[in-house]
């Protein structure tokens, strides 16, 4: 789907150029014109990006730059428009990164032509979207969003329509049931394969890549495949394909990529699977499933209920939001509740059924891990969590919660995810993405791979004041290609022989707030270079610390010489956050919101934790 994302204040002008847009078949997504937006930006991954610039445009200048530096958004045609400037600022803007500044009054034709050639060079074209399989009924749809039907009546619903058109995959089932004998289960599993076309043939295909074939021998039968893949890896890749298999169709909604999702489901269910070998005591297969199914419910959404998904999914990244939230929101019900409910009737493990339905448990104090759903709910937990925090794939958000160590030290992971680690798993992740096809599905949909180019990398020390072992943003910015460094707490850092570019620092429940004192001297240090921002960059190396909410350090004095976040966050918002703070400015931390609207229990969705501030309505002082 064709996408430009709307960056106006203008209301009248957002509208008008909105219909004339959608008339075109070309999707338009609502945005403002400032950093909050970014997070919305890497969400939707629109096309075409029209932003309106006004009279003092600074916000709009560091969007931009944002906006090219992101290795997801860099390709976007950044098209911008606004009142007659003077020639040397139109020039600012486009060396900014926008292609092109277009003056009032909009020529619509002139936009056309611009978005005409863009689609050319991404092999797109303007027509109207296939008719899909599945329709919203309007009537179900009321009553879903509808305050007054009871959370189980929208479940009901939800299921009922879903339960007519689909049933869970009958080799799932049966895959799970074999026993772990290659001796015994090979036969059996040859006969379950054997039993669906598509798989047999994608089976067939795997055993003859680069990474399984003989030069000598050629695979052409099951039983051989099975032999020449191994018997587990076999279980695993037909688990995944089998459940691909369901969702082939284009995406519903705007915003949501399914080759992406599936790449994150993958990417969780491999590292679960990981979490359960280390444990021992869980069956790998089941943590497999139970990651790759962790977020089920959201491609039964995007499938079955489009309208309702694409209003959440707009909330979510409009507000830099945990998506269950927004979930509980606007709908009362969740994905996760949804997911368990259809398991239900889909006779699926019942360790499966509660894992997928309380890993969001394992977000809080320790629990006693006396059951093996239990066991599969912390494997998908540190899956799920990893996988956003590596920026594996994507799904709805990339809102991470924090695990406290109890959570690693259980699972036997108790240094955290080490570099081999996730090289590990990166190099599992590029056979299962040649496995499921995902290059070419992604080819099938026009999306041409780009070349890896070189964004600015920065120096980021790291200093882990809570002793946490796993600190998301470091995981977050390693990913981004950022060069990041351990930082150790001291009485001064003046010593410090590497230059730094920021500081992130990783405070807990438990860190005094005097410890944050010391930084004031790293404030005040010189730095060669600085940021490259219209007022030149402060000289001084910007701090911003990660606290819980409810913390002492949440409330103390000592926070309002640095800028702060809530571990709570979609990690996106760190990219923004970076920049301000770079400029010179402070982002501050928002209030804590009196209640949380899903506290995670067994058995219950994940908790809803305090959103991330808004860049734009930070309190900020240079």
């Amino acid at each position: 789907m064709f996408s430009i994302m709307l960056l106006t204040e203008n209301e009248r002008e957002t509208q008008i150029l909105k219909m004339a847009f959608e008339q075109m078949k070309v999707k338009a997504v609502l945005a403002r014109p400032s950093y909050s937006s970014y997070v919305k930006a890497t969400q939707y991954l629109p096309d075409v990006i029209l932003m309106e610039m006004p009279r003092l445009h600074a916000e709009q200048i560091q969007f931009v730059k944002l906006v090219k530096k992101n290795r997801k958004t860099k390709n976007a045609a950044m098209l911008t428009y606004g009142n007659p400037l003077d020639k040397s600022l139109k020039m600012g803007i486009v060396q900014a990164g926008a292609d092109c500044y277009l003056e009032r009054p909009l020529k619509f034709s002139a936009l056309m032509k611009i978005i005409t050639l863009r689609l050319k060079q991404l092999s797109k074209s303007i027509e109207s979207e296939t008719e899909r399989k599945h329709t919203d009924k309007q009537e179900d749809i009321d009553a879903i969003l509808d305050a007054g039907t009871l959370p189980l009546k929208k479940l009901e619903l939800m299921e009922r329509n879903i339960s007519q058109l689909m049933a869970f995959p009958f080799a799932v089932t049966k895959v799970l049931q074999l026993a772990d004998s290659e001796k015994s289960g090979a036969a059996d599993l040859s006969n379950v394969i054997e039993t669906d076309p598509v798989v047999s043939t994608n089976i067939l295909k795997v055993s003859n890549t680069v990474f399984f074939a003989s030069a000598s021998r050629r695979i052409s039968s099951i039983k051989d495949a099975i032999v020449r893949i191994g018997f587990r890896e076999t279980k695993r890749i037909v688990m995944g394909m089998s459940v691909m298999k369901l969702f082939e169709g284009d995406d519903a909604c705007a915003g949501f990529d399914r080759t992406q999702f599936w790449m994150h489901c993958v990417a969780s269910g491999t590292i679960a699977e990981k979490m359960a070998k280390r444990m021992g005591d869980i069956d790998p297969e089941e943590a497999f499933l139970a990651g790759l199914l962790h977020d089920f419910g959201i491609i039964l959404l995007d499938e079955f209920f489009p309208t309702i998904f694409a209003k959440v999914l707009d909330a979510t990244a409009d507000s830099g939001a945990h998506f269950l939230a927004k979930e509980n929101e606007i709908v009362g019900v969740t994905h996760v509740e949804l997911t368990g409910r259809l398991f239900e009737t889909w006779k699926l493990p019942q360790e499966i059924i509660e894992a997928v339905s309380a890993y969001g448990a394992m977000h809080g104090p320790e629990i006693a891990l006396d059951s093996a759903a239990k066991k599969l709910a912390l494997c998908t937990a540190i899956g799920n969590t990893l996988a956003k925090s590596l920026s594996l794939g994507a799904s709805c958000d990339q809102y991470t919660k924090h695990l406290d160590n109890w959570a690693f030290q259980k699972a036997k992971l108790p240094t955290g995810p080490t570099t081999e680690f996730v090289e590990d798993i990166t190099k599992e992740l590029d056979g299962y993405r040649k496995f499921f096809g995902l290059e070419e599905k992604a080819a099938a949909k026009g999306v041409k791979k780009q070349p890896e180019e070189k964004t600015e990398e920065l120096h980021i020390g790291v200093l882990n004041l809570a002793k946490a072992i796993l600190v998301p943003p470091e995981l977050y910015l390693k990913a981004g290609g950022h060069q990041v460094s351990r930082v150790e707490a001291a009485s001064s850092y003046t010593d410090l022989d590497q230059k730094l570019d920021c500081m992130v620092v990783w405070a807990g429940e438990q860190t005094e707030p005097q410890l944050l004192e010391p930084l004031d001297k790293v404030l005040q240090r010189p730095q060669n270079g600085g940021p490259d921002t219209d007022g030149g960059g402060p000289g001084f190396i910007p701090v911003l610390v990660f606290v819980p909410p409810k913390s002492p350090m949440a409330s103390s004095e000592a926070l309002k010489k640095v800028s702060a976040m809530y571990h709570a966050c979609d990690l996106r918002q760190l990219d923004a956050n970076l920049e301000i703070i770079r400029s010179g400015k402070r982002v501050a931390l928002p209030p804590v919101p009196a209640q949380d609207p899903a506290a995670a229990a067994p058995g219950a969705a994940p908790a809803a934790q305090p959103q991330p501030e808004s860049p734009e309505n930070a309190p900020s002082e240079s």
